[in-house]
């Protein structure tokens, strides 16, 4: 999708060229050297949480996808990109520097983007992620499987011994926030257990400290050895 795509189907739009993103933007959102549709936030809209993202900018990650000519509003990308600033900087940076980037659909699943595998709020597909704009905290979990995938040689994290063996031993409970899979959904597949879990501590509070010890240090212990 094009800036041109975009600006045909939202004419009511004022876009102006910014030297400094060589391209157009419009409250916020711009087009950037390779054609791809961008958000980067005001600085009133510069909130505490992004302040490490912010000092060191990104090459731009996290881009509005039109969907029928609409796009995720500011606040939901501000959302996404905050929740993406809590993920440990090391695996930001590999995906940074594998041209990794995020893109947020409007709306509360993303089945109509075209690498959709179906109805889901978030997913992977090669070093591209994309989440819809109402379910920001899909990002952390997202960036769970890119790290799972990506970070270990002849193998994910999810598939050796210790944390199939860490999976079997899972209490029931830790996945009961999540009304849209369901505990069984996480439960049933180790690979979808590590990306949940990786997702659930670094999102902080209450979902880190209801994970086991042993949940908590494997998933530390494979950022440490990233």
């Amino acid at each position: 999708m094009t800036i041109a795509t975009v600006k045909a189907r939202m004419p009511a739009v004022r876009w102006r060229t910014v030297p400094q993103y060589q391209g157009f933007v419009s409250d916020g959102y711009y087009q950037d050297r390779d054609g791809r549709i961008c958000y980067a936030p005001p600085p009133h809209e510069a909130l505490d949480s992004l302040a490490r993202m912010l000092a060191d900018p990104p090459p731009p990650m996290v881009q509005a996808y039109p969907i029928d000519g609409k796009l995720p509003s500011p606040a939901q990308l501000i959302a996404v990109r905050a929740e993406l600033a809590k993920a440990p900087r090391a695996v930001i940076d590999e995906w940074r520097a594998r041209g990794g980037h995020l893109e947020v659909v409007p709306g509360g699943d993303c089945s109509r983007h075209p690498q959709a595998p179906g109805r889901c709020y978030g997913f992977c597909y090669g070093d591209l992620i994309v989440v819809a704009g109402e379910r920001g905290l899909a990002v952390l979990h997202e960036a769970g499987h890119m790290h799972d995938r990506a970070k270990i040689r002849g193998g994910r994290f999810s598939s050796t011994a210790e944390w199939r063996e860490i999976h079997r031993r899972l209490p029931p409970h830790i996945f009961a926030r999540d009304l849209w899979r369901g505990d069984a959904y996480y439960r049933s597949d180790p690979l979808e257990s590590f990306a949940e879990c990786f997702g659930k501590y670094y999102h902080g509070g209450e979902n880190r400290a209801e994970l086991p010890a042993d949940v908590r240090r494997f998933i530390l212990g494979t950022v440490a050895g990233a």
